[in-house]
């Protein structure tokens, strides 16, 4: 489905008081973690659901990640939950060959559901603006992010969310001396960590 639109949208009335919803190509559980993951508050359901022979199990679903979030626990993603060889994952077509979980990984966050935690990734990807990387747009990011989460659910993890930063500092393309980077990518933003702009940014949309 159209992850980009739905992303976009999500974001444009994030904060408005408007419940963003998605409402169509709801076929199956991944969708409905999807459309949650890029901001959406809810789905409606489309045929594929409601005529399934087992209803009840897509709704059980949605609980996980319905509930509002008391405790909130953020994890870097490269190096912390999936292996990190300096991929910049999503420049190569052979992105998901190379997505590996870190072990204690799926456990650690089993463990952080447990006791109440909701986890949430959030992630630096200075790749978005390597001009050399042409196949590493931010969309693409995006999916990257989406596939680490789904195969974490898949194994009974439960993230609930993830932010991501595109851009890449001003230090960083200057330590980089061997690529050239797209100037409308480089800057020193708030949320380049270590400074804290995509945590608020999910305290802020999460109330």
């Amino acid at each position: 489905y159209r992850r980009d639109q739905i992303q976009e949208f999500s974001d444009l009335i994030n904060g408005s008081g408007i419940i963003p919803l998605c409402g169509a190509g709801i076929h199956s559980e991944e969708d409905y973690l999807h459309a949650t993951w890029l901001g959406c508050k809810g789905v409606l359901l489309a045929s594929a659901v409601a005529k399934s022979k087992d209803p009840t199990k897509f709704l059980k679903s949605t609980q996980v990640l319905n509930e509002k979030p008391s405790k909130i626990v953020f994890l870097d993603r490269d190096g912390t939950i999936i292996y990190d060889d300096k991929y910049h994952l999503g420049r190569t077509n052979d992105w998901k060959r190379k997505i590996k979980i870190l072990p204690g990984v799926v456990d650690g966050i089993k463990r952080l559901n447990e006791k109440g935690y909701s986890v949430y990734m959030v992630t630096n990807q200075p790749g978005v603006a390597i001009n050399q990387f042409p196949l590493l747009t931010e969309k693409k990011a995006q999916l990257v992010c989406l596939e680490v989460l789904e195969r974490l659910y898949k194994k009974g993890a439960v993230v609930r969310g993830y932010h991501l930063c595109g851009h890449a500092s001003v230090g960083y393309s200057k330590r980089r001396k061997e690529y050239s980077f797209n100037s409308k990518y480089v800057g020193n933003c708030t949320c380049i960590k270590p400074k804290p702009g995509m945590l608020k940014a999910i305290l802020k949309k999460e109330k």
